[in-house]
């Protein structure tokens, strides 16, 4: 059993995950900006309470992170295992109608957090032993950030998200090797088909995911880099 941190778990691919690893015996401490929605969704879906800490993340927030983490880690305790980066936002708008607060939006909650997350995550993880079973075995924890085939192939349209994602996919990169090899960074660029699947069809995605934590098969519609 390991302690997994998440963002953005009020809804979508953020609450599937959320799921399916409390399924597979994970502690999990899930975290969304909307505390009152994360609560509704956890007693929805039966989240089990003795291994899920619910939390509120501001994830363009340092001191919110270092504040989730710690209640998280007196909760289950010291170690952290994997985090994962899901927390994102997306307006639609041509460049020449956004407004400022929309370019601060999506650079904020898409781009900074998850250099926040993952600097915060890995400060921790790095002061850690290696794990000694299973997936993570010989390394001291896992950091995947969510990112988009938008941030690959820009779309126009979402300009400001395609941006966002291309920033987490180049620090992302550059973070996975200086990380290595004490740490491991993984990078799922996800594609509006793997969105429709969490949607539609919440026990196949996931699964994926899931699987993909561990370095095995990729669902369609998800780019491993």
């Amino acid at each position: 059993m390991g302690t997994f941190l998440l963002t953005g778990c009020a809804s979508g691919l953020g609450r599937h995950l959320t799921g399916a690893l409390l399924r597979r015996g994970e502690q999990v401490i899930a975290t969304d900006l909307d505390f009152q929605a994360l609560q509704q969704v956890a007693g929805e879906d039966g989240w089990a309470a003795d291994r899920t800490a619910l939390l509120p993340l501001d994830v363009t927030s340092s001191e919110a992170w270092d504040q989730a983490l710690a209640a998280g880690l007196q909760r289950f305790g010291p170690r952290l295992d994997v985090l994962i980066n899901n927390a994102g936002h997306l307006q639609p708008g041509w460049v020449h109608e956004v407004t400022s607060e929309q370019i601060e939006r999506h650079l904020g909650v898409n781009s900074r957090g998850v250099i926040l997350g993952t600097r915060t995550a890995a400060r921790v993880m790095l002061e850690q032993e290696a794990a000694a079973d299973g997936d993570r075995r010989g390394l001291r924890g896992h950091i995947v950030n969510i990112a988009s085939l938008a941030g690959v192939a820009a779309i126009p349209g979402i300009s400001l998200y395609s941006a966002s994602k291309f920033a987490v996919r180049g620090f992302s990169l550059a973070a996975a090797e200086g990380l290595a090899p004490l740490l491991r960074l993984l990078l799922l660029a996800i594609g509006v088909m793997a969105i429709a699947v969490a949607d539609r069809f919440p026990a196949l995605l996931p699964d994926a995911l899931g699987k993909s934590l561990g370095f095995a098969a990729v669902p369609f519609g998800v780019l491993l880099i």
